[in-house]
């Protein structure tokens, strides 16, 4: 081949290549153009990429308050955008946004979003601050009288208040300097911890200079000095002392309170304390001789002697003690002393009429000591032959009488009684919209001071759509000393409500109805709610002469509620269970002999029969007053039961607490099996002082009794056994 046509084919396949690279450049520039441009005819769009933001927003501080504002409200000022991303995938696919670590705050849950095809979907992803705990230590100080550290917590960011923690104190006399590492003005990203820093103290001695006020006069007279040290920057302990006849001066210092200096270094300083003499009152005693008024003075200045006293029949022989020349280290009184003649003494007596054991006052007309008591006993004296001057006292709530006097006889035996009758007393009582019987008109009750009064002369007033609650002003026991009217306060009914439905609830044909275990109780808009005893409501709507439903309805006051029962053929004896068996909370019934706990229950989901009445059964069981499943006695009532007794249960009766002490070994036999261990011995051996029941007292009231049936009042509300009954029909 020849040189020229080497060079032809050269150039010929040199510009094909030029030319297919041109092509190729061409072809890849259509490729991306297409792909990136939707809007061009032919394209794919949900299959190509689009972008999408993220945003990652923080939660922000109220600079008001400097606390946190509300993390569950998504949008400023309660959050800030932090920072954003943009992202891509295809439309219609979910979202792979992912949270930051930001130093302080913890991520909330991301929630991804379907992929727009306009490529304006925004994820947003919030940051909520982190709780930090500073904890700060005394080193050595207390905080008040603690010596246990402070801890400050807040979000991440918070202010923290100058005031917060209080400044440690040492009695050392050393002196709080820092805290390291230095506490910042706003909670740190994490937890950290803060250690005092103290500077030490410096001794020091200063004086305390004790003065005392002069007999005469106003320049204090230094009495004595001490000198006495302590740590310099703190406060003296300069006290007072004791002085016979002195007292702090409260002139020169204000309150009574010595004002305690810095302690300086050098050993300058000075507590001066300053004590005023006490004023000292001398009185007189002259025995029925002329008037001497008392004296007051400064201890220790001089008393001037006063003018004798004259008597009659008498010569004065001086005071008792003897009158000092100045005044004396504490108020004192002097008798003076008399030459008299002998004058025989004679006795009156102050008798008072007496209450009989049945509460009225005894016969005013029988003057003897069976009738009236001998209160008082006056010693006079006079001369013989002459009358005596006896004379009445007065006595609240009795008649002051005439005085009859008697001759002074020499022998000393004359005696003067003087009789008190109790005085007439009318009691007013105001129904107040009610009436007594048929009558709305006041009721009198009259009688004697101290005498008993009678509940059955009161009465108790009645009104239609109320319940009578007591006596405004509290009515005694006993007739007080003066009339007085009490008006009566009522408890409007606002409706009933049955709390414990009757034990049996299955009835046969022909079966009457039986209230036993029905309890309803009436409530009152400001009143505790109260039981009603079965006179006191009416029942209706029991028919029990043909099968089926019956709702009975319970009345009282206008108001009524009702329960049904259902009346039923009788059907074939079943399994019988007494005293001592076990029954769980949903009624099914065990033989102690056979009991074994259920899978599931716990020991308070069981109970002991103490009662069975046909298909009616009283159950009662402990419960932890201790809360962690214990069984121990209580302080109190109150704190014993204040969890209990639930809807589902109630309080001990009378009844109860004679059946479990009248078959004591048998309950805790069973309580044994309900529950093996957990019981404190005081709680296993209970006796009567500490099984508690609720029942009525005299007046009608609430009132809570031990197992001895005595009434438990405030100063024996001890060692109460934590026991509650339930009532299954």
């Amino acid at each position: 081949m020849t040189e020229g046509i080497k060079n032809g084919q050269r150039r010929l396949f040199g510009n094909f290549g030029r030319r297919c690279l041109l092509l190729g450049s061409a072809l890849v520039a259509a490729t991306f153009f297409f792909s990136c441009n939707t809007d061009v005819p032919g394209g794919d769009a949900a299959s190509k990429a689009k972008q999408y933001t993220v945003e990652h927003w923080t939660q922000e501080i109220d600079t008001g308050t400097g606390k946190v504002y509300d993390a569950l409200t998504h949008s400023t000022p309660n959050y800030k955008l932090k920072d954003s991303e943009k992202k891509s995938g295809k439309t219609g696919e979910k979202t792979a946004a992912s949270a930051k670590a930001y130093e302080g705050f913890n991520a909330q849950e991301v929630v991804q979003k379907s992929i727009a095809a306009d490529g304006k979907t925004v994820v947003q992803i919030y940051y909520v601050r982190k709780d930090v705990t500073l904890t700060f230590k005394a080193n050595g100080g207390k905080f008040g009288d603690t010596t246990d550290g402070k801890t400050l917590q807040g979000k991440y960011g918070e202010y923290i208040a100058a005031s917060e923690p209080e400044t440690p104190q040492k009695t050392d006399g050393s002196s709080f300097l820092s805290w390291a590492p230095e506490k910042p003005a706003a909670f740190p990203a994490s937890d950290r911890v803060y250690t005092a820093q103290w500077k030490d103290p410096q001794a020091a001695a200063y004086t305390v200079i004790h003065w005392r006020q002069p007999a005469v006069g106003d320049t204090y007279a230094e009495n004595e000095r001490e000198t006495l040290s302590g740590s310099a920057g703190t406060d003296t302990a300069a006290a007072v002392k004791t002085y016979p006849g002195f007292h702090l001066s409260t002139i020169r210092h204000s309150g009574g309170t010595i004002t305690q200096q810095k302690i300086n270094a050098d050993g300058s300083t000075v507590v001066n304390i300053y004590y005023d003499r006490n004023t000292v009152t001398v009185s007189f005693n002259t025995g029925g001789g002329t008037a001497v008024g008392s004296k007051s003075g400064r201890y220790g200045a001089p008393l001037l002697k006063p003018t004798d006293p004259t008597k009659t029949g008498n010569s004065f022989a001086g005071w008792e003690p003897q009158l000092p020349e100045k005044f004396p280290l504490n108020d004192t009184e002097y008798k003076a002393k008399w030459t008299a003649e002998v004058q025989p003494q004679y006795k009156v007596e102050h008798w008072l009429q007496k209450i009989d054991a049945s509460g009225k006052a005894c016969d005013a007309t029988a003057k003897n000591d069976t009738n009236y008591d001998l209160k008082d006993t006056d010693t006079k004296s006079g001369k013989k032959g002459t009358p005596t001057q006896a004379a009445a006292n007065v006595y609240a709530g009795f008649d002051t009488p005439a005085v009859t006097q008697a001759t002074i006889q020499a022998d000393g035996s004359t005696v003067v009684k003087i009789y008190y009758v109790r005085k007439n007393i009318t009691l007013t009582f105001k129904p107040n919209g009610g009436k007594f019987g048929t009558s709305a008109a006041d009721k009198t009750v009259q009688g004697k001071y101290g005498e008993k009064i009678q509940e059955a002369d009161v009465g108790k007033p009645v009104k239609d759509d109320s319940d009578f609650d007591d006596w405004d002003f509290i009515l005694p026991q006993n007739f007080p000393d003066k009339n007085k009217e009490y008006t009566a306060q009522w408890k409007t009914v606002k409706e009933l409500e049955i709390k414990t439905e009757p034990t049996k609830k299955e009835y046969s044909v022909g079966e009457t109805f039986d209230k036993s275990g029905l309890q309803v109780y009436v409530k009152y808009d400001n009143y505790p709610d109260r039981p009603l005893t079965d006179t006191e409501y009416s029942i209706a709507g029991f028919d029990s002469m043909a099968a089926g439903v019956k709702t009975i309805t319970v009345t009282y006051k206008g108001k009524s509620t009702s329960f049904t029962v259902t009346v039923k053929a009788a059907t074939p004896p079943s399994e019988t269970f007494a005293f001592g068996d076990i029954i769980d909370k949903d009624g099914k019934k065990y033989k102690k002999d056979a009991f074994t706990p259920a899978a599931g229950k716990t020991w308070q989901d069981y109970y002991v029969i103490i009662a069975v009445d046909g298909s009616k059964y009283v159950g009662v069981r402990y419960f932890d007053n201790t809360g962690w499943g214990d069984v121990e006695l209580g302080s109190s009532i109150i704190n014993t039961y204040r969890n209990q007794p639930d809807s589902f249960h109630r309080y001990l009766n009378k009844d109860d607490v004679a059946a479990i002490f009248k078959n004591l070994s048998e309950f805790k036999e069973s309580v044994k099996k309900i529950k093996s261990s957990g019981i404190t011995p005081g709680a296993e051996n209970f006796t009567e002082q500490n099984c508690i029941y609720k029942g009525r007292d005299d007046f009608g009231d609430d009132a809570y009794f031990n197992g001895n049936n005595t009434k438990i009042e405030s100063f024996n509300d001890r060692d109460i056994l934590p026991i509650i009954a339930r009532d299954f029909n």
